[in-house]
């Protein structure tokens, strides 16, 4: 039996060429000047020109030293651990803030919760709930920032709330699909696609569903939202399915993009008539929050939403939104087969592209690393050739298979590493995401399967406890106990 902790380098697949790019390195702050003081405490007393200083050899040292600490910056790829218990593919994917427990949903319609500190070797989850809600496969999972709640988005019209063990906590409201008005309902009348907790208020989370509205709800109050907004589209019926809708980190926006390629983000705390930002319109019409909030404007903020170009290909599907920590810059990810990244401060155009990046998921993740300096996503298998890594900008840069991507955004999104292939190759990626505090990245594949990738000298904790631990043995069948008759 294949040993699930494996380092990657063994599953790599064969490469066009033996040149790997280089690590990304951290530019470190310049060493203070170090050295000894010139002189003893009868310096003073000298008279005349005071001797030379000595010359300093600590200088060239911490100069190394920054060298070195730029080379000790390392992506942790080097091991994987394989958490393997799905019949389909994992669509969604979520770790604790303590970084101890995961849970993971399929298109098997189940739940798996997993501990890292009860995994050995072989992983199992500790618990599995199966068809959690109906016969509907999971299309999300998030834990609260406190790590006690799990909140979930299914095919169903309704988001489920369950504890840390995998009790139901709540089950939230439908709305009433009868009504012509969905402001006016009470829940969603269509599938979810995805769920958001607020950043900061934990008594808050957000849904996205094909309805073409997303809602804001209350932890406490189940039978229904607290606000809509509904989205407006030149599609035909005036309505578009929301593909997914992500806070800002620091909640004061709400973004999300719709299966007509539009992409919107509204001030959190509304009114949400029209969005306050929207993409490819001319400068001078892109209104400041404050000044998009005045009532006194609505005819022109409605203007701006009848001519704006599309972000993404029409009727692909962006699977994906989330914000950097500068609070202006985010990441969009679609099935027509690029990430991309966009300025608040310019959203005319893209700030950066990264296209032959095929996805045939509508649950596929772009998000940053724990230090914002790369963008993580995943690619499904493509029979068409890559380029060279580390091409110039408006080449592609995507493997001939599946593999895990490492974006640099500083390099207009080109790939920072070789991509890394999970398991033994060919099974396409669909969540991924890089924990903070473990320092660890987490993906899962269309077989069923989650990859934790880890560096024994970067992580902590997370993978390396179970890898740290024995397969469990099968027991003989001559160990056995044998069992008295019951005759006897």
């Amino acid at each position: 039996m294949r040993d699930p902790a494996t380092t990657a380098d063994d599953q790599q697949n064969g490469e066009d060429g033996d040149d790997g790019s280089p690590e990304i390195a951290v530019s470190s702050a310049p060493a203070g000047a170090g050295g000894d003081e010139a002189g003893d405490s009868d310096a003073d007393d000298e008279i005349g020109p005071m001797p030379a200083p000595p010359q300093n050899d600590d200088d060239d040292d911490d100069d190394e030293d920054d060298d070195d600490d730029e080379d000790d910056f390392v992506i942790p790829v080097s091991h994987q651990l394989c958490m393997s218990d799905h019949r389909r593919t994992v669509s969604a994917l979520s770790i604790d803030s303590a970084g101890s427990r995961i849970a993971t949903g399929g298109r098997d319609c189940s739940i798996k919760l997993w501990d890292f500190h009860g995994m050995a070797a072989t992983p199992r989850p500790f618990r599995t709930l199966n068809e959690p809600c109906g016969a509907n496969p999971i299309r999300d999972v998030r834990f609260s920032n406190s790590g006690d709640r799990l909140l979930v988005a299914s095919g169903s019209w309704q988001p489920k709330l369950f504890d840390r063990e995998g009790n139901t906590v709540a089950e939230y409201n439908k709305g009433d699909p009868y009504l012509r008005d969905q402001r006016t309902t009470k829940g969603h009348v269509a599938a979810l696609t995805g769920c958001r907790w607020h950043p900061s208020d934990k008594n808050t989370f957000l849904t996205s569903s094909l309805d073409s509205t997303i809602r804001i709800w209350n932890v406490e109050n189940k039978r229904e939202n607290t606000k809509v907004i509904f989205v407006k589209s030149k599609e035909r019926g005036s309505r578009t399915p929301m593909t997914c809708a992500a806070y800002s980190l620091d909640g004061a926006l709400i973004a999300a993009v719709g299966q007509d390629g539009e992409l919107r983000l509204w001030n959190s705390n509304g009114p949400y008539i029209s969005p306050t930002h929207v993409r490819s319109t001319p400068r001078s019409l892109v209104f400041p929050i404050h000044f998009a909030l005045n009532k006194s404007i609505p005819s022109v903020l409605h203007a701006l939403v009848q001519h704006v170009e599309k972000a993404h290909v029409p009727g692909s599907v962006t699977s994906s939104v989330n914000f950097s920590i500068d609070r202006r810059t985010f990441v969009t990810r679609s099935t027509d087969g690029t990430v991309k990244l966009w300025d608040l401060r310019a959203l005319t155009q893209p700030a950066a592209v990264a296209d032959n990046l095929p996805s045939d998921f509508e649950e596929a993740d772009a998000v940053f690393s724990p230090d914002f300096r790369l963008v993580v996503t995943g690619s499904s298998p493509s029979a068409r050739r890559p380029a060279a890594v580390g091409a110039d900008a408006g080449e592609t840069a995507a493997a001939a298979g599946a593999a895990l991507w490492f974006l640099d955004p500083a390099r207009g999104l080109q790939p920072a590493r070789e991509p890394v292939q999970l398991g033994g190759g060919g099974d396409a990626v669909v969540r991924v995401l890089w924990h903070s505090r473990i320092n660890q990245v987490a993906a899962s594949t269309a077989a069923g399967a989650v990859h934790v990738l880890y560096d024994p000298r970067a992580s902590a904790a997370g993978a390396l406890l179970a890898a740290a631990k024995p397969a469990a043995r099968l027991r003989h069948v001559d160990e056995m106990p044998i069992e008295q008759d019951e005759r006897e």
